[in-house]
């Protein structure tokens, strides 16, 4: 998404994104294969992929509202698996847990605020505590 984005503030966002995206592939491998959970596959992502490209191109602010509404009813069905999992795996559940409400978090400020520079902040800072994990 970042090489349409309309400006430097957008890129910056877009690939702390995109970082965060990567340490949770990383981090979830284990535990999708475990719990059966699903993994965006490559078709599936790239289509969600275009179609935000498509959104964001015609209102960056609609992208971002539909981003926290999403992501805000994906939380609620993760905190079932965080409260329900086996406590050695509760680590990884709160740390998907806290990764959502990162995500959530940052599409508030973008979709109230219009606040791209505090919303990067956010995702750049949790990205840098998470980054040099191998697990979890």
């Amino acid at each position: 998404m970042y090489q349409f984005a309309a400006n430097q503030e957008d890129k910056k966002f877009f690939l702390a994104y995109m970082e965060l995206e990567s340490i949770n592939y990383r981090l979830y491998e284990p535990y999708a294969k475990k719990y059966n959970l699903i993994v965006a596959v490559p078709k599936t992502a790239r289509f969600k992929l275009a179609a935000a490209k498509i959104m964001y191109l015609i209102s960056p602010k609609t992208l971002n509202r539909i981003m926290y509404e999403a992501t805000e009813k994906h939380i609620s069905g993760l905190k079932h698996l965080s409260l329900s999992s086996v406590a050695i795996d509760k680590v990884f559940f709160e740390y998907v847990l806290a990764q959502e409400e990162v995500q959530l978090d940052a599409y508030y400020i973008l979709s109230e605020n219009n606040d791209i520079n505090s919303a990067t902040k956010i995702l750049v800072e949790f990205v840098s505590k998470y980054s040099s994990l191998e697990s979890i």
